[in-house]
C-alpha cells in the first residue's frame, strides 16, 4: 500500500484481524478486534447508563477547573500570600497536558473502565488534599494531583465516541459539551458566591468536587463495562505490557513537563533569561525533539502511532488549530474574571454574573457546531472547523478596543469569543475521532486534551507576561496624570503606585498629598492602565489565532466517515446480529 493510501484515509486502511466490522462503503475497514467489534448502532440501556457515568466524570474536571479559576485570589489572600498562587492552575493544566496522551494510549490497549475510575479516586485524593489544605503550597500539590486524575476522567471524550455510530459523535460531542454548561457559564458564579455567602468560603468548591468524584466512581463501578482487552491481537496483557514503548512515554513526559514548567517561570518566578528558565526550556525542547526522532524512525512499537501523524491535514494541522484553541479556552477563564476585577467591578458575585456571556457563548458555540457538523455539504468538518476560527479571530480583535466604559461592548464580544472557542473545541474533537483508526481513538481523543492544556499553560505565562509588563509601562503615566495634580509630589509616586497595588490603604495615605480623593483618583486612573495591558494581551492572541486561521485553510474534510459504524460494544450488550449490521448498512 502506497504512503499516500493512508494519508487522511483511514477508512481505507486494511489490518489483519480477527473479525472485521462491515461498514456503510466497501472501503471502510475498521480496526477491531472480535472483542471489540461491532456494537450495536442504537442507543441501549447499556449505553445511557454509560454516557452518564462518562458524562459524570467530564464535568467534575469542568466544575474544578472553572470554579477554582476564578477564585485564586481569594484563595491566595485566604491562605497567607505567595507568589507561587498561579500555580494553583499551572499545575492543573500541566498535570492534563502531560497525562492526557498517556492515559489514551495506554487505556486502546488495557481497556478504559480501569483508567476511568482509577482518575476518578486520584482527583478525590487531590480534592481531599485541596480541602484540607491551611498553605497556598498545599493547594498547588492537590490541584497537581486532580491534573493527573482529570487526565483518565477526560476519557470520557473517547468513551462516549466510540459507543455511538460515527455519524452522531457530532450530536455526542454537543451533548457532552452542554453538560458542561453549570460550570462553564455560571462557575465563576458559583466561586465567588461561595466566597462571599458561605463560611466554609472557597472549601466548598472541594466538597462539591468530593461529592462529584464519589457519584462518578459509583455509576462507573456499576454501569461503564468497555473491552478491558481491547485491542489484544492474541497477546496477554503482560505481554503488551512489556511491549509499550516505555522510552517513549518518559521522553514525552520528562520533555513537555520540564518545557512548560519552564514557560510557566519565565517572567513570573524568575526572569526569562535566568539560568532554571532557559535551561528547563531547552532541554525540555531537546527531549521532546528526541523523543519525535525515535518515534518516527526507532520505536519498534512506538507509542504515538505513526500512522495517526501521517495523517498530516486531517490528525497533525488539527492538534495544532486546538493548540491555539486551548490558549483562549484556559487563558480566557483565567483573565476575563481579571479584567472585570481590575476595570469594572471588584464585587465577587459581580464578577461571577459578568463571567456568564463568556461561558454561555461557549456552550451555545460547542453544542451547536456538535449538532450540524458534517450534516450538509455547505457544513462539512473542515468548513465548522475555519468558521469557529474565524470566530477566534474576531473576538480578540474586538477585545482590544475595550475601555473602564464599554462593559457591554466586553460582554458582547466575551460572548463571540466564548462562542469561537466552543465551536473550534468540539469540531476538532469530532474531526480528529473521525480521522483515526478506532484502535486509536483513545490516544488521538486524549492527545486534543494536551495540546489544548499545553496550549493554556503556554497562554497562561505569554498573556500574563505581556499583561504585567505592559502595565509596569503605563501605570506611572496614568496614576501620576491624576494624583500629581491633586498634591502627590513626584517623588512619592512611585511609592504610592507600589502601596495603592499591594492593597495597602493605611501605607497609601501616609504619603504626602494623599487623601480619600486622591486614592479615588488613582483607583480610576489605574483601570485606563489596565485598559492599556489587556489590549496588549488580545494583540498578542489575535496573532496566535491569526495564525490557526491559515493552519486550517490546508485541513481536509473527514464527513465521509461519518457511517452508522460503532467502533465497539460494551462487555453488558448483546452481540450485534447479522440482521442489525445489515440494517446499519442500509
Amino acid at each position: 500500500m502506497g504512503q499516500s493510501d493512508v494519508v487522511d484515509h483511514p477508512e481505507k486502511t486494511e489490518t489483519v484481524q480477527t473479525e472485521v466490522v462491515p461498514t456503510p462503503t466497501s472501503n471502510d475497514v475498521s480496526s477491531t478486534t472480535s472483542e471489540t467489534a461491532g456494537g450495536p448502532p442504537g442507543m441501549t440501556k447499556a449505553k445511557w447508563l454509560a454516557c452518564i457515568a462518562l458524562a459524570l466524570g467530564y464535568t467534575t474536571t469542568f466544575q474544578q477547573f472553572a470554579c477554582t479559576g476564578s477564585i485564586v485570589r481569594h484563595i491566595d489572600l485566604e491562605l497567607g500570600h505567595s507568589p507561587q498562587y498561579n500555580w494553583m492552575l499551572a499545575v492543573y493544566t500541566l498535570g492534563l497536558a502531560v497525562c492526557l496522551p498517556v492515559t489514551g494510549g495506554l487505556s486502546d490497549i488495557f481497556g478504559r473502565r480501569w483508567f476511568f475510575m482509577g482518575g476518578c479516586v486520584v482527583s478525590l485524593i487531590g480534592t481531599i488534599v485541596s480541602v484540607r489544605a491551611d498553605a497556598v503550597n498545599m493547594v498547588i500539590g492537590g490541584m497537581a494531583l486532580k491534573g493527573i486524575g482529570a487526565a483518565a476522567q477526560q476519557l470520557a471524550v473517547a468513551g462516549i465516541a466510540e459507543i455511538v455510530p460515527n455519524k452522531h459523535r457530532g450530536t455526542a460531542q454537543a451533548i457532552l459539551d452542554i453538560i458542561t454548561t453549570p460550570w462553564t457559564m455560571f462557575g465563576s458564579l458559583a466561586g465567588n458566591a461561595m466566597v462571599k455567602y458561605h463560611h466554609l468560603t472557597f472549601r466548598i468548591n472541594w466538597y462539591v468536587g468530593i461529592a462529584l468524584n464519589i457519584v462518578t466512581l459509583v455509576m462507573a463501578f456499576f454501569f461503564y463495562f468497555p473491552p478491558h482487552h481491547p485491542n489484544s491481537h492474541g497477546k496477554s496483557k503482560r505481554q503488551q505490557f512489556y511491549e509499550i514503548d516505555w522510552i517513549g512515554v518518559a521522553l514525552w513526559a520528562s520533555g513537555l513537563t520540564m518545557l512548560l514548567v519552564g514557560i510557566s517561570f519565565g517572567g513570573v518566578s524568575y526572569p526569562w533569561k535566568s539560568a532554571i528558565v532557559l535551561c528547563l526550556i531547552l532541554i525540555g525542547a531537546a527531549l521532546l525533539f528526541v523523543m519525535g526522532m525515535w518515534e518516527w524512525k526507532f520505536a519498534p512499537n512506538p507509542f504515538m502511532d505513526r500512522s495517526l501523524f501521517s495523517r498530516g491535514r486531517t490528525f497533525s494541522l488539527v492538534l495544532v488549530i486546538i493548540f491555539v484553541a486551548g490558549m483562549g479556552l484556559y487563558a480566557g477563564s483565567a483573565f476575563w474574571p481579571q479584567q472585570i476585577s481590575f476595570m469594572y467591578d471588584e464585587d465577587p458575585i459581580r464578577i461571577g454574573v459578568l463571567t456568564i456571556a463568556g461561558g454561555a457563548g461557549g456552550a451555545t458555540g460547542g453544542f451547536v457546531s456538535g449538532m450540524i457538523i458534517g450534516k450538509h455539504k455547505w457544513l462539512k468538518t473542515h468548513w465548522c472547523v475555519l468558521f469557529g476560527v474565524f470566530l477566534k479571530v474576531v473576538g480578540p480583535a474586538g477585545l482590544t478596543t475595550l475601555t473602564p466604559d464599554t462593559l457591554s461592548r466586553a460582554l458582547g464580544l466575551t460572548f463571540l469569543s466564548g462562542c469561537g472557542t466552543g465551536w473550534v473545541s468540539v469540531s476538532l474533537i469530532v474531526c480528529i475521532q473521525l480521522a483515526c483508526d478506532d484502535h486509536n481513538i483513545g490516544l488521538a481523543s486524549m492527545l486534543i486534551g494536551s495540546f489544548r492544556a499545553a496550549g493554556g499553560t503556554v497562554a497562561l505565562a505569554i498573556y500574563s507576561t505581556v499583561l504585567s509588563n505592559k502595565v509596569r509601562q503605563v501605570i506611572g503615566k496614568h496614576i501620576g496624570g491624576a494624583v500629581i495634580p491633586m498634591g502627590v509630589k513626584r517623588e512619592d509616586l512611585a511609592r504610592f503606585i507600589t502601596a495603592i497595588s499591594a492593597g495597602d490603604i493605611k501605607t497609601a495615605l501616609t504619603i504626602p498629598g494623599a487623601n480619600v480623593e486622591v486614592l479615588l483618583a488613582a483607583k480610576e486612573a489605574s483601570k485606563w492602565a489596565y485598559a492599556e495591558g489587556f489590549k496588549a494581551l488580545y494583540i498578542t492572541a489575535l496573532s496566535f489565532a491569526a495564525f490557526a486561521f491559515v493552519v486550517t485553510l490546508f485541513t481536509k474534510d473527514v464527513s465521509k466517515n461519518m457511517t452508522s459504524h460503532v467502533a465497539v460494544r460494551l462487555e453488558n450488550e448483546a452481540p450485534v446480529s447479522d440482521d442489525e449490521k445489515e440494517k446499519a448498512l442500509a
